[in-house]
């Protein structure tokens, strides 16, 4: 026998608690959880979320490229929405005005919309310095 779905607080609704086996097994019982997120908390599929990744790759002694990756959290796949050159000796208003950029690419565009996806970050990589030669 069924118990009837009970309202829960927090993030479930919809909650089956159990259900009774036969009685020759009196003390066992079968459990069977069904639950359902509310919208607001399962999220809008149409707005992916993604993982920010930086990867950074020394150029020479006194320079270096910092690439700025996102993994989607729904699909797994990687991709390069910038790279970054930094060289000696090291300016801080560049690196502000790189940070501001980072974010502003990121609200302007999702990522897998600026460059095409792949299923590894080397492969994002790889693919984003085939398109854009670093400077020498």
């Amino acid at each position: 026998m069924r118990n009837p779905p009970r309202k829960r607080a927090g993030h479930l609704s919809d909650f089956t608690a159990y259900q009774d086996l036969p009685r020759d097994k009196p003390k066992t019982r079968k459990f069977l959880l069904q639950f359902q997120l509310r919208p607001e908390v399962r999220g809008d599929r149409s707005n992916p979320v993604f993982k920010a990744i930086d990867v950074w790759k020394r150029i020479s002694d006194s320079a270096a490229v910092r690439y700025r990756c996102f993994q989607c959290l729904q699909t797994g796949e990687y991709s390069v929405q910038s790279a970054d050159f930094y060289r000696l000796p090291g300016n801080p208003n560049q690196s502000a005005q790189l940070e501001r950029q980072h974010i502003e690419l990121f609200i302007e565009q999702a990522p897998d919309g600026r460059s095409k996806a792949y299923e590894t970050l080397e492969a994002a990589i790889e693919a984003h310095e085939a398109e854009f030669d670093p400077p020498t």
